[in-house]
């Protein structure tokens, strides 16, 4: 029914008006239509314009609350605490969003997406973000997925994760992954692989992988093909083990004796042959005496030589027997002095005074002959000299001849390459002689001068005597050798 509107004329009683019982009836028509709409039938009302409401709103006691004295708003309470208050219980949905906040346990719940939601727990703080199913949680930035955790529990930062299987769980970053479970207290790092029933390839290209157990850690370089998801076999390139031990090529260590077997945190160091019966190097300090033994040794067999070599030639080795063989090159001392020590070696009665042989030198000199008095000038037809001194001890070879000289007193060779010593005199040996006048029925001999550089040449009776000194001769030949102390 449409409203009755009564006419109530231009001007008291100028006939123009609704007549009076028609004006009832339209009353009664408009109050019927409104009774209808707000009677006990529970009808809504229409409101087509604004409406105003002073003081409290509540609909359906808790359904929906406006308290007017504290400005709130609840939505399944009647007494709301904060601006808005929405309570309620766990719901059924399929897509768009809700919340739920219930006072029993702090709880507030948000919902998005097919069964996604933001939660916050009112006991510890705590904020979540979970997924309603076995789907992905994606996060991003500038519209760009950044990073992406799956169903599983991979995170992948960068790109999708890998799939694993067992318990391992993996965080991916491109190609880089580091992979653990709760169950193993391990943990692996990986280059290029991924373990999923195998280790696979993630793309093309070399892997390698670092694996950290209780006490131990392990490195591992690709054998595979190289190809992405295809099987990526490892071979175990090295171990640092819980003794302290680093061991190439395999994961543990065999029993090598005490240099090997005690390597606990003393820094010991092994290189040693993969091979049953091969050899192996161990560097150990000897804490009690200072020092650091290098050890030779071999698993079964003979102990082998240390061998040095420089660009893939052998120079020296030292043998199992004890023996410095020098196969390429010479000893040098480079610090005057030094030489090989023998103090280790004694024998006979005498007293040692010192034991290192620290010389050994050749050479050559240039003999002359002069006289005690006057040294004088010769000419010389051969004027040779050779030595050798090893220690402390100088060989001279001597050939020399003169057909002239100046010199007078007695006869001397001068011109020794080293000083003889100032308290041993030492003989030197006349191979030859020529043209050197005598005494009658005399043989010539000769020593070395003490703290000089000449021979002393002297004669002697043939039937024995007093020996006496030769006299400088103006023309001779000698050929004569002399070992002496300096």
């Amino acid at each position: 029914m449409s409203k009755q509107t009564i006419n109530i004329g231009a001007s008291p009683n100028d006939g123009t008006g609704t007549p009076l019982r028609t004006s009832f009836d339209y009353c009664n028509q408009n109050f019927t239509e409104l009774y209808t709409a707000t009677g006990p039938s529970g009808n809504n009302i229409v409101v087509p314009g604004n409406a105003t409401i002073t003081g409290d709103l509540t609909v359906d006691t808790s359904t929906l609350k406006v308290d007017s004295t504290n400005n709130r708003v609840g939505i399944g309470t009647a007494t709301p605490n904060n601006t808005l208050t929405i309570n309620g219980t766990a719901a059924t949905w399929t897509k768009g969003a809700y919340i739920i906040y219930s006072d029993a346990g702090s709880t507030y719940i948000g919902g998005l997406g097919n069964g996604g939601n933001i939660f916050g727990s009112g006991t510890d703080n705590d904020i979540g973000i979970t997924t309603g199913g076995a789907t992905n949680l994606r996060l991003g930035t500038n519209n760009t997925e950044r990073m992406r955790i799956d169903s599983s529990g991979n995170v992948g930062v960068g790109v999708v994760p890998k799939t694993t299987s067992g318990v391992y769980r993996t965080i991916q970053n491109n190609n880089a992954v580091m992979m653990g479970a709760a169950s193993d207290p391990g943990a692996y790092w990986n280059a290029n692989c991924v373990y999923n029933t195998i280790w696979r390839y993630i793309i093309n290209g070399r892997s390698s992988r670092y694996e950290q157990g209780p006490g131990t850690h392990a490195w591992f370089y690709d054998s595979g093909t190289q190809t992405a998801d295809a099987n990526c076999s490892f071979v175990q390139a090295m171990t640092l083990d819980a003794s302290g031990r680093l061991i190439r090529g395999g994961s543990t260590a065999d029993t090598l004796g005490t240099d090997v077997a005690t390597m606990v945190n003393i820094g010991n160091f092994a290189v040693q042959n993969a091979a049953a019966a091969g050899t192996y190097i161990a560097i150990k300090p000897d804490v009690a005496n200072q020092n650091v033994n290098i050890n030779i040794d071999a698993r079964t067999g003979a102990v082998p030589d240390l061998r040095f070599l420089f660009s893939t030639v052998e120079k020296f080795r030292m043998t199992a027997g004890g023996n410095l063989n020098v196969q390429n090159g010479n000893v040098v001392m480079t610090t005057s002095g030094k030489g090989i020590d023998f103090s280790a070696v004694t024998g006979g009665t005498g007293t040692a005074t010192a034991n290192v042989l620290n010389d050994y030198e050749e050479g050559t000199f240039t003999p002359t002959v002069g006289g005690s008095t006057t040294a004088g000038v010769g000419v010389y037809t051969t004027q040779t000299g050779r030595y050798t001194k090893v220690g402390r001890l100088v060989t001279v070879e001597i050939y020399i001849g003169w057909s002239a000289h100046t010199g007078t007193g007695n006869l001397r060779i001068l011109g020794l390459p080293f000083t003889v010593n100032a308290t041993n005199y030492s003989a030197a040996t006349i191979g030859i002689i020529n043209n050197i006048a005598l005494s009658a029925s005399n043989t010539a001999y000769a020593f070395n001068e003490i703290n000089s550089t000449f021979i002393n040449i002297v004669q002697s009776p043939v039937g024995g005597g007093s020996f006496t000194d030769v006299p400088m001769d103006v023309a001779g030949l000698f050929v004569i050798s002399s070992t002496y102390s300096v």
